[in-house]
């Protein structure tokens, strides 16, 4: 793609209006081609656009997810999750998740969870449990840190299955946000740490 009609996919991307278009430099460029220039690499680093063969202005290519990437990898249970997280790879960028995960019937009821967001929030802890900040107490038999994925918000209570209602935490500190003395003490020392959660 060549830059004139990158500057327009990205002005499509990013939702930008003829208002913003129109915004000139000091010299008459344009603010928006000149900004975008300089944020090539940014660009590149975070996946909107791929990293081009050539320096200089060159020709950009737009990184298009499919639908596949994109759309929820459903757990149905523990061992699955634990069989798509073992073959599983996670993506430099915050999948989207689920706002409303679908509920299903087993012998108990249990809510389908997206394995993207799962492998996301324990490649983001870097082993560390995020509540107590200790690294995780012991490994599992693939020598990753063992960490469980919590939602701040309940998804019995509607939460949602998303990087921002989810954080990695050590087994001692799961069970004190589900069932402890000061799990709501310990909710909001997450909420004022973790820039990633928002409150729901």
């Amino acid at each position: 793609m060549s830059p004139s009609p990158a500057y327009k996919a990205l002005s499509d991307h990013f939702g930008l209006n003829a208002i913003d278009l129109a915004k000139k430099t000091n010299t008459k460029e344009s603010f928006f081609e000149k900004e975008v220039r300089w944020a090539k690499k940014d660009l590149v680093d975070s996946g909107v656009i791929k990293k081009p063969q050539q320096s200089g202005r060159g020709i950009w290519e737009l990184s298009v997810k499919s639908k596949e990437e994109l759309s929820p990898i459903l757990a149905y249970s523990s061992e699955e999750m634990e069989r798509e997280l073992s073959k599983f790879t996670p993506a430099q960028n915050p999948p989207v998740g689920q706002e409303k995960p679908e509920r299903v019937s087993s012998s108990s009821e249990v809510f389908a969870r997206d394995v993207r967001v799962v492998a996301y929030i324990l490649k983001e802890a870097k082993g560390s449990c995020e509540a107590c900040t200790n690294p995780s107490p012991f490994t599992k038999p693939d020598g990753a840190p063992y960490l469980e994925v919590h939602h701040l918000r309940r998804l019995a209570d509607g939460g949602s299955d998303t990087v921002q209602n989810a954080i990695a935490v050590c087994p001692n500190c799961h069970r004190e946000l589900h069932h402890g003395r000061k799990k709501t003490a310990l909710r909001d020392l997450v909420y004022s740490r973790a820039s990633r959660v928002v409150r729901e």
